[in-house]
């Protein structure tokens, strides 16, 4: 399955290496199979929307930005993703806007 939500170029990666470009298409894939999981009937070829097309390029560079030591340049502290402290936060926001977020019941009481 290959999966062309978002490119290296919406990432603003005007050279990327190998392993930015592996980043890109894993976000990719995991954004179109969470929302698969979900119910959602999506085309490989064509993002849905564009909030899902933020998330994907959100979660990109939360990839890029958490491990980039990996791409051996500096760049992905121009993405400012909050620091490593705000993942959680973050991870929340692409949930959201992929159309993801777990739903959890009111608790009865």
């Amino acid at each position: 399955m290959t999966v062309q939500w978002i490119t290296a170029a919406d990432l603003d990666l005007l050279a990327p290496t190998d392993w930015e470009s592996d980043q890109v298409a894993a976000a990719n894939h995991w954004a179109y199979t969470e929302r698969a999981k979900r119910g959602y009937v999506d085309l490989q070829s064509t993002v849905p929307n564009p909030a899902v097309k933020a998330g994907t390029v959100m979660y990109a560079r939360l990839l890029i930005a958490t491990d980039g030591s990996q791409s051996g340049s500096a760049h992905f502290d121009a993405f400012d993703v909050g620091g490593a402290g705000a993942i959680g936060g973050d991870m929340r926001e692409v949930r959201r806007l992929l159309g993801v977020l777990r739903v959890y019941p009111a608790a009865v009481g």
